[in-house]
């Protein structure tokens, strides 16, 4: 190889570790400082807990609710199958909605949200979630009945944002709760999972 060729090839080489250096110094640190935004995840469990005891408790409750009609005229292999796909959907609900409550935990203030992640993130799951299911049981007809109950819900959660310090039974109510729905995670995960495997395998 010549002369100049090595020299050309030495100055590349430090040129593109230049730009991993300069690389590594700004994406790598600000990565390191989102990941210090998110709570811990002694905090994580106990809301995601919440939200699994919600999102599936519910399709489940629909699902046991139409399971003897479905019995009459569907086999037992179908009505598993159905039970994965509520499960499956279910499992990337729920994530996406923590995914959210995390999202939000990133970008405002920790002592707004990060600090309190059970309390703050368990009101809005329990908010919303429940939103969901009363608007689900509104007749398609009554959007702007829909709108102004949604608007209300919106308030009240800011409110009790607000007032937070001062409702401590509240707060012992919630993260009580938060913490007993941990046993769902074992209990959903799982079995998640195996309906994930059992969608994919009949998609593929």
């Amino acid at each position: 190889m010549a002369p100049e060729d090595i020299d050309k090839s030495i100055r590349q080489t430090r040129q593109a570790l230049r730009w991993q250096g300069v690389f590594s110094f700004y994406f790598g640190d600000m990565k390191l400082k989102l990941l210090n935004r998110l709570p811990g995840k002694e905090c994580i469990y106990p809301v995601y807990g919440l939200i699994v005891m919600l999102t599936y408790g519910w399709s489940l409750y629909h699902f046991f609710w139409i399971l003897p009609s479905w019995i009459k005229f569907q086999t037992a292999e179908e009505i598993g199958i159905l039970l994965c796909y509520i499960l499956a959907t279910n499992f990337v609900e729920s994530l996406l909605f923590l995914l959210g409550l995390l999202f939000i935990s990133m970008i405002l203030p920790a002592k707004r949200f990060r600090e309190d992640f059970v309390w703050r993130g368990g009101v809005s799951t329990l908010f919303i979630l429940i939103l969901f299911m009363f608007i689900s049981y509104t007749p398609t007809s009554s959007n702007g009945l829909t709108v102004k109950y949604g608007l209300g819900a919106a308030v009240g959660l800011i409110c009790v944002y607000l007032i937070s310090r001062k409702i401590n039974w509240a707060r012992k109510v919630v993260g009580s709760l938060a913490d007993r729905s941990i046993v769902f995670l074992y209990l959903s995960i799982p079995a998640s999972l195996i309906a994930l495997l059992v969608v994919l395998i009949r998609n593929i």
